[in-house]
Parts: structure tokens; C-alpha cells; sequence
């Protein structure tokens, strides 16, 4: 029709595209029809050259030895015997067997190479104030770029071949557990033999970097190797901290990050180890004694920053001097935690005195703006989230509550108030698969736009509902009714998260997803009402908008769980409390209810869903939680493992050839593989690691986890330091 190409008036346009489309379905034709005859032809001699071509081809691919001989199936050396924990002398690699062994936040944390979110900032956990950390190449030739991970040398294994990837033999729990353990220790290897006494590990350049200058991967796995009965590790990790660690670095170093990774894990490790080495504790109470610097302020709102050397307070370079409200709210467990450890009430006034302005100030239903100005106290902007900068302010209301022994009832309440406004303002359903999630305020307006970060939120309304007990069905029938939603909201928020893994190519989640939702979803009054007009689903969903306060006599949901298809079924109250609830796995479609966008597709080896997983596997015994958390296991060991030691964190989740952005987070070691291991343990009998002074540390109604996976026993506050202590 156009032999001559399309009019200038009809280019550019949909008439274009048809022309094109139209040439296109043509040209198909015609070379279908050439390559059926080419086949099937009676030419053999065509025939005899796709032979010897196809021939050509298996030998190109078929896997060689080095003396030329083919090799045989690849073999995953694994310290220690299938099923056992790997013991204090097991070797493993290259190690020494005698050796004993931002996010704003969770990130990067605080923008080491986060990423910059569409809100302005490096995405992550609590706030992100740092500069990027100085790298130190130890003598090493500079790195040549993020790594591909594409087909590795001879004889090592391919990205992904690592203990357990792939395995076609269904495994126990025992052999989860002890492939878990091999993971740390591979992990551990890396950082060992690469980065031994820097912050983080550079594993495919297989080098060192600092951030602070003080072994942060070491800290932030002390209790995780004691956890899992790593002897050899936890006893090298504490001599280099005792002997080591100095509080000495000339540069910015972020009040947060070092409390809630640092304070922490050396308060937990002192803990664990049995509260016996006295010099543990020392080094914490040196570090809290720097950070109090940050405090000095007119308004009592901590600057973001100290430096170690010149020992000054440094407000923040990044955000005009205002800091997140997660970093000064993320605080109080671990200053709290150390005033009971040691009788000085100066830690615990501290950051009792912020949570008290907090308290103070002006919410929208119990939500809060993401920055804090340090100079008048005051909330600043008006973006609501409870991703990077917002996440932990509202996970530690409901946990400082908990850690002393529900004696403080103004954090319950605080805490109350904001889950009422997540539900109220942030609660959204995905489309087609009616998926519950949280979304964001900016300017007011809804976004339904969700950092993984969110996840931690499933875990937080679980063990606060229940105060960390195991619930059966019939036990939920005694809950009071706000638990009892806050638990079921729980469970559904779970499920999206992991979701946002099952839902990817790679089976990884990213940083950040844009949920697909039906236009007023977020809001209760335009859902479909009338009888016979609304499924399960969206009655389930009105009642969790409207809350407690919301909800009529004899209308509270009956406990509900998820079809596979996305939809729900009414399960009742009255069932066998001790069934077993599986979800067979079915296919998703790439991004079916979410996209994510190209800046958004890294994922950082988060534990946030795996946190949540376990907490969830802990207080409702549902084994789905158990799977969930093993094929993610097995994903992060499919595409994240690296041959010579460590994990890598990727650039983008949605492809299945993806680039390592060549960095291995502290905190995959000191939360991510802990809660791995923490889901598979206990079971079968008390490991020592579990057990410590106060309980066993799987019990969540005598321990509360902080931030970092550093987890405290609950305690009653000591009487001889109560008078001296700021109440709210």
C-alpha cells in the first residue's frame, strides 16, 4: 500500500507504527517460509551441515577439565558434614582452622553507595547524613567497574553454585540450619581474607573500606557467631575488639549507626557471652561516653554526627543541619539497655528526653514528618513514610515499651495512635491480586510507593500484639480486638513482602516498588459496598481502614488466610489450633501487582522480610513462613554468592544476568544470616548459642531484637536508679 514510505503528515504517530508493524509481519513470513524449506527440504546435504553445526555446538558448551578430559558434575566443598553445624575446627576454604573464630539506615547505611530514591537522599534505613567512606585498596589494583556475573573461570563456581543452590534433594531442617552456618562462614572468609579490620568487604575487587575505622563487620557478627555456635569466630572477632578497636577516626562519624551497630552488638555479645567479660562491657560504655557528645544541643535533639578525634559534636552536611526523626528516635534501646547494665542514669535521661519532645509535638493520627530540625526541636517538611528517615521511630515505640517489661504505657500509646494512622492514611490494595501494603504521604497526597525497609513493620505488629507468645487459633479468640487485627494485618503485610521477592525474575527483592492500584483504593469510601458487591478481600480490607475504633460490634474479621491467588478464605476461630497451614507455590508474573523503576531495582542483601518471617514463624508456628524464608535463602545464594568468600549486593533485581555492585553490607552478616538461622534453630533441642542469663533468645516475650538484630533481654527497671530516672 506504501511503496513509497509513509506521507510526512502520517510519521511519527500510531500511523507510523502500523506501517512498520505491517512490513515487519511480512518480512516473518517470507523468512518462515524460507526456513521450512531450508529444513525440510529433501536436500541432506543441508541437513548433514545442521548436524555437524549442532555437534560443533554441544562441544563448545560441554564442560572441559583443565588436561582437556570432560569434567565431572561440579562439587560444592562444604566444611563439615551435611547437617552438622561447622564446629570450632573444621576448615573451611582457605581459612585457618586453628583461628578462633543509609539508607539512611540499612543501607549502604547512610548513602555508601545507596542509590537516590525519588525523594530525595540516599534510600535506606533510619536517615543518611554520611559521606562516602574512603576506600582503602590495601595494595590492590583498583576495581574496574561493577562486576558482571557472567560465566566464572574454571574451576570456580558459577554465581549462585554455592552450599545448597540448586539442590534437587529435599533437606531437612537440621541441613537448612547448617547450610545457613556455611553461608556466615563463607561470608566471614571473604571479610577475613580480604578486609580483615575494615568496615565492609569489597568481594569481587576483594578489598577493604572504611566508614568509621572500626571493624564494623566484626562488631556487627559478634553475636551471630556465638548465636550459631561459631567459637572460633566469636573468640578472633572479640580478642581484634579488645585489642584493636579505637575510637580515633578524623572524620564524620553518624551517632545512629554507630549505636545501633556498635553499642548494640557489643551491649548483646556481653550479654550472650554470659555477662562474664567485664571488658566488653567497658567498650561500650567508652563508645556511649563519645556519643553523648551529639546531645549537647540547646533543643536536646542529638546532632547527626561525632567525631572521634577532635572529639565535637557535627550537625548534619546533607540536609541543611536537620536530622532523620528515625536516627534521633532509634536511640533509646541501647542507652536504656546500658543504664541498667551499669547504674548510671545519664544514658537513660538522655534519650528518654528526646522521646519526651517527640511525645510533644503535633502528628497527623500519630505519623510523623521524616526530618527534625536540631535547632528548635521542631518537626520539618511534611513527606510521611515509614521507609528510609521514618522506619525505626515507630519500631522502637512498640519495642521500648517491651524491653522494660510494658512498664513505660506512654510508648504504647504513642505507639497505638500511629499504627491507627498507618491504617487510616498509608493502607493501600494492590491490583489483581489484592495485596495489602503501605504506602507514603508527600504533601499530603498518597503515593503507593513502598521501600523494602516497610518490611520490618509485619514483625513489629506481630510480637507488640502478642508480646512475643505463640498463638494458636483458638488462642486468638481470647485476644483483645486490636491485637487480634494487628496481627492479621501482620500476616497480610507479610505476605506482600514476600511477594516483592517472589514477583522478580531473580527471586530478590528491590529497594523500592510502585504497587499497581485500582484508582481510590487507599481510601475507605470508595471501595464497593453493598451486599454481594464486595469479596472477602475488600470486607477484610474496610475493616483494617476503619480500625479499632472503626469497627462495629460483632463486625471484627474472623482470621482469615491468603489463596494462593492472591484472594482470602474465612478459616474461622474454632479449627485445630496445632494445624499445619501450607500455601503451595504457584507461579506470579513478573511485577504483577508492583513495578519497579531502573533507579529502584538494587537489592542490598536486606533482612527486614526475613525478620519479620521469623517473628511471624515464632508466634503463629505457620510453616509457610519457614519456606518463604528458605527460597530466599536459596536466591540471595544463587545470584549473590561469590566464589572466593563474601556476598555481594546487586544493581538490578529484574534481570537475570545482573552487575554485583561489588559490596558485601555489615549487616547481612549480623542480621540478615541471623534470622536465617534463628527460623531453622531451636527445634530440635537447645543449642548453646540460644541460651544465655535470661532465657533462651528465641523466646520473643523475654528478648527484644533492635534494629540491627542485636537482641536484649527484657528487664525490671533496678530499684536503686528508679528515682533517678526521667519518666514519661
Amino acid at each position: 500500500m506504501y511503496k513509497t514510505g509513509l506521507p510526512v503528515y502520517m510519521k511519527g504517530g500510531r500511523y507510523e507504527r502500523q506501517y512498520d508493524n505491517a512490513k515487519n509481519s511480512k518480512k516473518l513470513r517470507n523468512w518462515r517460509r524460507s526456513f521450512y524449506d531450508f529444513v525440510m527440504g529433501r536436500r541432506w546435504d543441508r541437513l548433514a551441515l545442521i548436524l555437524v553445526f549442532s555437534l560443533l555446538v554441544l562441544y563448545y558448551y560441554y564442560p572441559r577439565s583443565d588436561d582437556g578430559g570432560a569434567s565431572e558434575a561440579p562439587n560444592v566443598k562444604v566444611t563439615g558434614q551435611i547437617g552438622e553445624p561447622l564446629g570450632a575446627n573444621a576448615t573451611h576454604g582457605e581459612s585457618t582452622p586453628s583461628s578462633p573464630a543509609l539508607n539512611d539506615g540499612k543501607t549502604e547505611k547512610q548513602g555508601v553507595g545507596a542509590g537516590v530514591g525519588e525523594n530525595g537522599g540516599e534510600v535506606g534505613k533510619g536517615g543518611g547524613t554520611q559521606e562516602m567512606p574512603k576506600v582503602v585498596n590495601q595494595g590492590k589494583p583498583p576495581p574496574s567497574g561493577r562486576e558482571k556475573t557472567g560465566p566464572p573461570k574454571q574451576g570456580e563456581k558459577v554465581h549462585g553454585a554455592g552450599a545448597g543452590a540448586g539442590a534437587s534433594k529435599r533437606l531437612t531442617d537440621k541441613e537448612k540450619k547448617a547450610r545457613i552456618v556455611d553461608a556466615f562462614r563463607h561470608a566471614w572468609k571473604g571479610y577475613e581474607d580480604h578486609a580483615w579490620g575494615y568496615d565492609e568487604l569489597h568481594p569481587i575487587s576483594k578489598r577493604g573500606s572504611n566508614w568509621f575505622g572500626l571493624g564494623l563487620t566484626i562488631v556487627d557478627s559478634l553475636d551471630t557467631a556465638w548465636i550459631m555456635g561459631q567459637t572460633d569466630i566469636f573468640e578472633k572477632a572479640k580478642k581484634w575488639i579488645l585489642t584493636e578497636m579505637k575510637f580515633d577516626h578524623d572524620g564524620d562519624s553518624n551517632v545512629f549507626e554507630l549505636t545501633i551497630r556498635v553499642l548494640g552488638g557489643l551491649l548483646s555479645a556481653y550479654h550472650l557471652s554470659g555477662e562474664t567479660d567485664k571488658a566488653l562491657l567497658a567498650k561500650a560504655v567508652e563508645l556511649a561516653d563519645i556519643l553523648l557528645l551529639a546531645f549537647e544541643t540547646e533543643s536536646k535533639i542529638p546532632v547527626a554526627s561525632v567525631n572521634f578525634k577532635s572529639r565535637n559534636a557535627v550537625v548534619s552536611h546533607f540536609t541543611d543541619g536537620v536530622s532523620s526523626v528515625s536516627e534521633v528516635a532509634t536511640l533509646q534501646m541501647e542507652f536504656k539497655y546500658l543504664t541498667q547494665l551499669t547504674g548510671k542514669e545519664v544514658y537513660w535521661n538522655k534519650v528518654q528526653k528526646v522521646s519526651k519532645i517527640l511525645g510533644g509535638l503535633p502528628k497527623t493520627d500519630g505519623l510523623v514528618p521524616i526530618f527534625i530540625t536540631v535547632d528548635t526541636g521542631q518537626f520539618a517538611g511534611n513527606e510521611i513514610r515509614l521507609g528510609s528517615r521514618g522506619d525505626s521511630y515507630y519500631e522502637y515505640l512498640a519495642k521500648q515499651w517491651m524491653l522494660t517489661n510494658y512498664t513505660e504505657p506512654a510508648f504504647q500509646k504513642y505507639y497505638n495512635e500511629a499504627v491507627d494512622g498507618v491504617r487510616k492514611h498509608l493502607l493501600a490494595m494492590s491490583t489483581p491480586n489484592d495485596l495489602f501494603f503501605v504506602g507514603e504521604l508527600q504533601n499530603g497526597a498518597f503515593h503507593p510507593k513502598m521501600d523494602h525497609l516497610v518490611c520490618f513493620l509485619p514483625g513489629t505488629l506481630a510480637v507488640a500484639a502478642t508480646g512475643g507468645k505463640r498463638v494458636t487459633r483458638a488462642d486468638r479468640e481470647k485476644m483483645d480486638l486490636r491485637s487480634r487485627m494487628d496481627l492479621e494485618l501482620a500476616e497480610e503485610l507479610a505476605q506482600s513482602c514476600y511477594e516483592m521477592y517472589r514477583q522478580t525474575p531473580t527471586g530478590l527483592a528491590s529497594e523500592i516498588v510502585k504497587w499497581h492500584t485500582k484508582k481510590g483504593t487507599e481510601k475507605l469510601e470508595t471501595l464497593p459496598v453493598g451486599e454481594g458487591t464486595e469479596s472477602l478481600t475488600h470486607a477484610v480490607f474496610k475493616i483494617h481502614k476503619a480500625g479499632v475504633a472503626g469497627v462495629g460490634a460483632g463486625k471484627e474479621p474472623a482470621w482469615t488466610e491468603r489463596l494462593v491467588n492472591g484472594k482470602m478464605k474465612s478459616v474461622g476461630l474454632g479449627l485445630d489450633p496445632d494445624a499445619e497451614i501450607r500455601q503451595p507455590a504457584t507461579s506470579r508474573k513478573p511485577q504483577e501487582d508492583f513495578y519497579i523503576d531502573i533507579t529502584d531495582g538494587h537489592n542490598l542483601l536486606r533482612p527486614e522480610t526475613v525478620e519479620s518471617l521469623f517473628i511471624l514463624y515464632r508466634i503463629t508456628g505457620n510453616l509457610k513462613y519457614r519456606e518463604w524464608a528458605w527460597q530466599i535463602f536459596e536466591a540471595f545464594e544463587k545470584w549473590c554468592r561469590i566464589p572466593s568468600g563474601g556476598y555481594s549486593s546487586l544493581d538490578d533485581v529484574r534481570s537475570t544476568n545482573p552487575t554485583h555492585r561489588d559490596k558485601m553490607e555489615t549487616f547481612f552478616l549480623g542480621e540478615t544470616l541471623k534470622y536465617f538461622y534463628l527460623i531453622f534453630a531451636g527445634d530440635g533441642g537447645d543449642e548453646k548459642g540460644l541460651t544465655t542469663p535470661a532465657g533462651r533468645i528465641l523466646d520473643l516475650h523475654r528478648f527484644v531484637y533492635n534494629t540491627e538484630a542485636h537482641p536484649f533481654p527484657i528487664f525490671d527497671v533496678r530499684e536503686d536508679i528508679k528515682s533517678k530516672l526521667l519518666w514519661i
